[in-house]
């Protein structure tokens, strides 16, 4: 494989590299916690990084354990991934780490270019591992969502429509009974049953279609799709969701509507089983043309973000992959409702970039 060949072919020089930066890991750690903080980079996402720094791989580097070197750099791929890290983060973040490692090597003997030219390929090394990984894991993720909205839709369809059909067959063979024994007065209640039960399927088939997104989409445009689906959830809710737009771009990216049709659903999904609001307001846009922008944010009894379990079907995390997928960021905010306290409620705000 190119990359055990790789660090098999610099083994030696990182071991030497190592041995000059030991003693300023401490000062390297700190140096390039103050860059990520500067590159915009969060505390949260510094501590999911750390172990990717070569104080933490120092045993494995320093004993030459190449395999365990890579397993472990696999491994934090998945979590960072898990723990919804950007790859261009990680990229980012490797490489400011890379820089602050030069500057003692660089200053250390006559040998500190070549150790540093050997340590530049160890960290373009742990790149492509880590972000290898994290394709994968997030390939898996992916699968593993879309495998949840089938099983979704399938219950739905069976609960909803399957049962209803089944009632329907039922009642016709009853009234075929009827018609055979010319018992009219039975056969007029049975019919007016079935007709019930035709229209409350055709109200299920249509939700279904909302809930399926897309073909929405296709069939009547990006916003006239949110607005239907907004108003047949406070229809079959209560829960007054406001649709306000303003400067959207014409022509938006299908993978973009379809992202945002998905996170309203998840939003308000979340809202009615857990918020217990009134009200909700989603507001769409541009800013300069180069980030279109949606908000959601509702009037119920908030949570706590750093402690939350919405982590299943059209959770906070499922909401983060399908954002992050296509290059944008998601951003939560929520405030508890408590006695005296006069702001409540959730906000989701999602900012996509769009190519000038």
């Amino acid at each position: 494989m190119p990359i055990q060949r790789l660090l098999s072919e610099i083994k030696v020089p990182v071991q030497q590299a190592l041995d000059l930066i030991r003693p300023h890991f401490a000062e390297i750690r700190a140096t390039w916690r103050k860059k990520l903080a500067n590159a915009g980079i969060g505390e949260e996402a510094f501590k999911l990084l750390s172990p990717l720094t070569l104080e933490a791989q120092y045993k494995n580097l320093e004993a030459g354990n190449l395999e365990g070197y890579q397993q472990e750099l696999e491994r934090q791929g998945q979590t960072l991934e898990r723990g919804g890290v950007p790859q261009a983060a990680i990229a980012a973040a490797l490489g400011l780490y890379l820089e602050c490692c030069l500057s003692p090597l660089l200053s250390a003997n006559h040998k500190g270019r070549e150790l540093a030219l050997a340590l530049a390929r160890l960290v373009a090394a742990a790149e492509f591992l880590i972000l290898s990984s994290c394709s994968m894991e997030g390939a898996a993720n992916w699968r593993r969502l879309q495998e949840q909205e089938r099983q979704k839709f399938s219950r739905d369809l069976h609960d909803d429509i399957g049962h209803n059909l089944l009632v329907l067959k039922l009642y016709l063979e009853m009234m075929a009974t009827d018609l055979k024994r010319d018992d009219i007065a039975q056969l007029q209640s049975k019919l007016e049953e079935a007709q019930a039960l035709v229209a409350y399927a055709v109200d299920s088939v249509r939700r279904l279609m909302l809930d399926m997104g897309p073909a929405m989409l296709a069939q009547f445009g990006f916003l006239p799709a949110l607005k239907i689906y907004a108003r047949q959830f406070t229809l079959r809710t209560g829960i007054q969701v406001h649709v306000e737009e303003a400067n959207l771009p014409e022509d938006m990216p299908s993978s973009y509507e379809t992202a945002l049709y998905r996170v309203l659903q998840g939003a308000l999904s979340n809202i009615v089983k857990h918020s217990h609001a009134k009200r909700v307001e989603v507001r769409l846009g541009s800013v300069k043309s180069t980030v279109l922008m949606m908000s959601i944010e509702d009037d119920g009894k908030g949570f706590n973000v750093a402690g939350s379990r919405l982590q299943q079907g059209f959770g906070l995390t499922a909401m983060r992959q399908r954002i992050e997928r296509i290059g944008g960021k998601i951003h939560i905010e929520s405030w508890v409702a408590r006695a005296g306290s006069r702001k409540h409620g959730t906000r989701i705000e999602v900012d996509l970039p769009l190519r000038v």
